[in-house]
């Protein structure tokens, strides 16, 4: 997604979304109902109790009204900066006068001449602070999308633990049945350990990943930890890796060439010469982009390419680090000593 789509995503759940939100929030917690409710007496703050002006000055307004059949009397406050404004209100609600009031359902006592604007008015406050996270976040993200350094920094690690390896089978179930069938084995299970302060500059990537009920765990340093299942093809120098957003095929040849297949289509397809990397992709089943990687393989080996096929865990993080480096190059930042060594 670009920046200027994810901005306008920001602008509506900002303004839009969250203050739904909230409104939902406030009157499921307090359901209020309508009734007719007549003004019995105005009550204005004394002088003698205010510091050293008449104004601000309060007035608490009362009222009677029924609720399911009983009688009730209650009352609303409200502050004005000048007698003007005071005198207004009175004039628009005189003694005896009708209105239209909210009363809490769990507690009749309570009553709400105005709720709808306060609510609204701290709704708009609540979406612009969550406008200005998101466009903040999402900002961060487009020009920090490995964190705030210039080398390549996500690690890897594997997983020994067996209930976390239980979950991330768990949750990539049906991903890994296809690729058995496919002829991958399971090779291992792995920790991707993001950068330092990842929460910070990919906070709402971050959301996504707990929408895609990602396998996380929290670091040090504001790092985050993803679990993923890594299959192999043995002999053919193929990994497949798993992930909440995409599954991939990743082919490495014995000249540094790597190939990847994607299932997502919103990942650009590139070339890039000086890493080697061919990647291609489309919002696809597993099968039918095993199909595309199948084919392209073996178009690489009609140019006389082989395949490495004695690949290890050491390998994966390499194309990992490829991977970022190709990031890092194409986002306002120039190649850096961390990558000149991966370059063909």
């Amino acid at each position: 997604m670009s920046f200027q789509k994810g901005a306008l995503l920001g602008m509506v759940v900002g303004t839009l979304v969250l203050p739904l939100v909230y409104l939902g929030w406030t009157f499921k917690i307090s359901p209020m109902e309508t009734v007719a409710c007549t003004v019995v007496k105005h009550e204005v703050e004394a002088v003698d109790q205010l510091p050293q002006k008449n104004f601000p000055r309060n007035l608490t307004t009362h009222y009677e009204y029924q609720y399911e059949g009983l009688d009730y009397v209650s009352s609303s406050d409200g502050d004005f900066e000048s007698k003007e404004k005071l005198e207004l209100w009175i004039k628009k609600s005189p003694i005896g006068s009708q209105h239209d009031c909210w009363v809490d359902s769990n507690d009749p006592t309570k009553l709400l001449k105005f709720p709808f604007p306060y609510t609204v008015f701290y709704g708009a406050i609540l979406g612009g602070v969550g406008l200005m996270v998101f466009c903040g976040s999402w900002t961060l993200s487009m020009l920090f999308p490995l964190g705030f350094g210039r080398d390549p920094k996500t690690t890897i690690e594997k997983i020994s633990q067996s209930d976390v390896k239980n979950r991330i089978e768990k949750r990539f179930q049906a991903s890994l049945k296809e690729l058995k069938l496919l002829g991958f084995k399971k090779y291992c299970f792995y920790w991707e350990i993001s950068v330092p302060f990842y929460l910070i500059s990919n906070f709402v990537v971050f959301l996504a990943m707990c929408a895609k009920k990602e396998i996380i765990e929290f670091r040090s340093s504001l790092r985050i930890a993803r679990g993923y299942p890594l299959l192999e093809l043995p002999n053919q120098g193929t990994f497949a890796v798993v992930h909440a957003f995409e599954s991939q095929f990743l082919t490495l040849f014995t000249d540094g060439t790597l190939l990847i297949t994607g299932t997502e289509g919103r990942i650009k397809s590139f070339v890039d010469e000086n890493f080697q990397v061919h990647r291609q992709g489309a919002t696809q089943t597993v099968e039918a982009a095993w199909g595309q990687h199948q084919i392209r393989v073996e178009a690489f080996k009609a140019e006389g390419k082989r395949l490495k096929e004695n690949i290890n865990f050491s390998d994966y993080a390499d194309i990992l680090t490829i991977v970022e480096c190709i990031l890092l190059a194409n986002n306002l930042f120039r190649k850096t000593e961390g990558c000149d060594g991966m370059m063909g």
